[in-house]
């Protein structure tokens, strides 16, 4: 119950503690001096669930407060670190909580001064806690006590976030002239090993294993950032974090800090200041126990695909920066700046092996490729500038296309990472090549593999969404689409898409297959009339799924968009027929999405939808006459995004015809809402 109550308190605060402007503070200064007051006495004596709790709550309050509203804040919580670990963890995870968002603020001389403040009046609190845990932990080890070592190591990983967050817009003279305090004392806590705790758990990280993050990060930010006050360190914190690298296992515990490792060989990488240190033999180091086997698809990976295809998929297209891989990418990239030929003749050399194993082997080869064949990319096109030294259209042939045209169900995972490579060098594939891409992508829509069907219906989208530039006589430019509608069998396509949706339970809202739907609508335009009875059919009993339950918004938004585009392309084309079709179709179903529970998701798409509807109409007819009081209605308006779609649809009404028939108190009423 106490935890129930603790999630409450924090939404209040969440909620109340910085109203919005045309907001009443419901919150006075003494029910706030009140909760200042408490709130430090309270996180100390309440169970872990609850302080966990708390601590978020302080965390929102000092962001909003902290110095100038509740300036007794940081010396109350400075008092209450001591030589007892256990206490002080609490306190050290409330202070981070406070100084956490630091790391990702936007620059600004309030923001520095601010930091500034707590420099001069904690880091040297922090340093010598600091020091404390540092000889606590050293002691623990040494007396094989595995409860204090676990509690000290805590204490030192959260002193050490404390300082990244504290120097992380900028290093402060503090830090400068401390550095000898700091990192010779963290590089003696790497060489801790990790087995001192016990850890049975192969999937979450051990604390231990936290602290040797949290230090690796530390030095990846100050090799990077503030390489000169860091030069003395580098040699030694490469040798260190060389052993940790090459030294894990593949156990997901170990990915926070394998990917840490990486991103400071690649911290390193990137700067020129520590070029020397990539010798020849370096670079052979980095590439056979570093590059090669971290992109290699493991146990977990594959299990992942299978039990949470959702969450793989997620990863792949929004971008796998923080995980083991994505460092691994990230690496490569830094390295192709300084060593670009001597790095791809290595990696050519594993490629061509991989390439003739099992399809792990192949798999591995691909997303090899994948890293060091790109020099730039972008949303829109893919891969813009490509490394020279890799001869991508035979890899494609020999490998990608030859994988593709096997059997489509057999070894998914290899087939989702060819159809991922199809998306990234989309922009690079030749002109003639593409139609038969996109025939390839149709024919992966029947996969019954959720990624394998996603990243089908992800590529057909971004292939229909590559456009040439074409100059017009008057010099304006017009957009053309590399793959030209006319190539496009629209029924298979349609049948093949909407299938998807249909037949597999965990895409009845697959967002990529429904922007891909849409894609092609945009792209065929008025050639989709003769299937125009088929795929109307198809979306409205899309809709009527989204009225019966809570659905995603981009998929609503997706699904909204592509009942635009029809209303669009049909109504011009078929006239008033087509516009009254719709109608009848449109107006009995969004009656019932305007009075179900989720009415305010789509409410400003339905209102939109029926504009467009509206402007191709010359008259008025019956249910927009119905409809019109209902949108006068004041809640209608508390939602700002309703108030554009509202407004457009007025503007319809009158284009329409409608102003003549306006009743004095409907006039009234939208000068009302108006005002």
């Amino acid at each position: 119950m106490s935890q129930c109550y603790a999630v409450c308190f924090k939404s209040h605060i969440m909620k109340y503690w910085v109203p919005d402007e045309d907001e009443e503070d419901v919150l006075s200064e003494a029910d706030r001096a009140a909760v200042k007051k408490s709130l430090v006495d309270l996180i100390l004596v309440s169970p872990p669930m609850v302080k966990a709790q708390l601590i978020q709550s302080m965390g929102i309050i000092s962001h909003a407060d902290f110095p100038r509203k509740w300036p007794e804040l940081l010396p109350l919580l400075s008092t209450k670190l001591s030589a007892d670990v256990a206490s002080s963890v609490t306190i050290l995870d409330a202070i981070n909580s406070m100084f956490f968002f630091y790391r990702s603020a936007f620059a600004s001389d309030a923001l520095w001064e601010e930091i500034k403040h707590v420099h001069e009046t904690f880091f040297p609190t922090l340093k010598t806690s600091f020091q404390t845990y540092h000889v606590a932990l050293q002691q623990a080890v040494a007396a094989k006590d595995v409860a204090a070592i676990k509690l000290a190591a805590e204490a030192m990983q959260l002193t050490i976030d404390i300082f990244v967050s504290l120097n992380a817009q900028d290093i402060a003279a503090y830090t400068e002239d401390s550095m000898a305090d700091w990192f010779p004392t963290m590089l003696a806590e790497l060489a801790i090993p990790t087995d001192v705790l016990p850890h049975a758990d192969e999937d979450v990280p051990s604390q231990m294993d936290k602290l040797h993050t949290a230090i690796v990060h530390a030095a990846a930010l100050f090799a990077g950032k503030y390489e000169e006050a860091f030069a003395p360190f580098v040699q030694q914190y490469l040798q260190a974090i060389w052993v940790l690298l090459t030294s894990k296992s593949v156990q997901t515990r170990f990915d926070d800090l394998t990917a840490e490792c990486t991103a400071y060989l690649e911290a390193l990488a990137r700067r020129a200041w520590y070029k020397e240190l990539f010798t020849p033999e370096v670079l052979t180091a980095i590439v056979n126990s570093v590059l090669v086997p971290f992109v290699a698809t493991r146990e977990a990976d594959e299990e992942r695909f299978v039990s949470d295809p959702q969450g793989y998929v997620s990863v792949e297209l929004e971008g796998d920066t923080a995980s083991r891989r994505g460092h691994v990418v990230k690496l490569i990239s830094a390295l192709l700046g300084n060593f670009e030929e001597p790095l791809t003749a290595m990696l050519k050399t594993h490629i061509a092996q991989l390439s003739q194993g099992d399809w792990r082997c192949k798999e591995q080869a691909v997303r090899l490729v994948m890293a060091v064949a790109v020099k730039s990319q972008t949303k829109a096109e893919g891969a813009t500038s490509l490394n020279s030294h890799i001869d991508l259209g035979s890899f494609f042939g020999e490998q990608v296309l030859a994988q593709l045209r096997t059997n489509p169900e057999t070894d998914p995972i290899l087939k989702a990472t060819c159809l991922r490579f199809i998306s990234l060098f989309r922009g690079q594939l030749p002109a003639s090549f593409l139609p038969q891409a996109v025939d390839i992508m149709v024919g992966y829509l029947g996969s019954q593999e959720y990624v394998v069907h996603t990243f089908a219906a992800t590529a057909l989208e971004q292939l229909l969404a590559l456009t040439n530039d074409v100059t017009n006589a008057d010099g304006t430019i017009t957009k053309t689409p590399r793959v030209p509608p006319s190539v496009l069998d629209l029924k298979v396509v349609f049948t093949r898409l909407f299938g998807v949706l249909a037949s597999h339970p965990d895409s009845r809202e697959n967002v990529a297959v429904m922007s891909a739907i849409l894609r092609v609508l945009l792209v065929v335009g008025d050639a989709v009339l003769p299937l125009a009875n088929d795929v109307i059919t198809q979306i409205i009993g899309r809709l009527v799924e989204s009225a019966q339950s809570q659905t995603s918004a981009k998929y609503i938004h997706l699904l909204f968009e592509v009942v635009a585009t029809l209303i669009k392309s049909l109504c011009k084309a078929g006239g008033a027929g087509a516009v009254t079709q719709f109608e009848q179709l449109l107006f009995p179903l969004y009656q019932q999405m305007l009075a179900s529970e989720f009415s305010s998701d789509v409410q400003p798409y339905i209102f939109q939808t029926l504009a467009l509807l509206l402007e191709h109409r010359s008259d008025i007819s019956a249910p927009y006459v119905a409809l019109f009081p209902s949108l006068l209605n004041a809640s209608l308006w508390d939602v700002p995004a309703n108030c554009a779609a509202i407004v457009r649809l007025f503007v319809a009404y009158l284009a329409a015809g409608y102003g003549a028939q306006l009743a004095p108190a409907h006039l009234t009423a939208m000068l009302g809402v108006y005002q």
